[in-house]
């Protein structure tokens, strides 16, 4: 899912489940292309019940935590997912 941000960037961000582990990938575009690509995990303890809304906003969090976006762009990129539909 593309979320566009201040300064020209764009945000894709897409998730991938298996096995009680859930994958964010996140990448930063600008108009020359991509510029970073973060990938992290949420795990799910054996003794839970595997959860993929929570595993998202985990995976995402510590995601976005390894860029250099600041607080208010990681704002605009929750938001943006929240108003295309994408539960997280």
């Amino acid at each position: 899912m593309k979320i566009a941000i201040d300064g020209g960037y764009a945000v894709f961000v897409s998730f991938r489940y298996k096995s009680g582990t859930t994958r964010a990938n996140v990448e930063i575009h600008n108009a020359d292309g991509p510029l970073v690509g973060v990938i992290d995990l949420a795990q799910t303890h054996p003794n839970d019940r595997f959860c993929k809304k929570t595993g998202r906003k985990i995976a995402l969090a510590r995601a976005l935590k390894k860029t250099w976006l600041n607080k208010e762009q990681r704002a605009k990129v929750w938001n943006g997912l929240m108003e295309k539909g994408m539960r997280v």
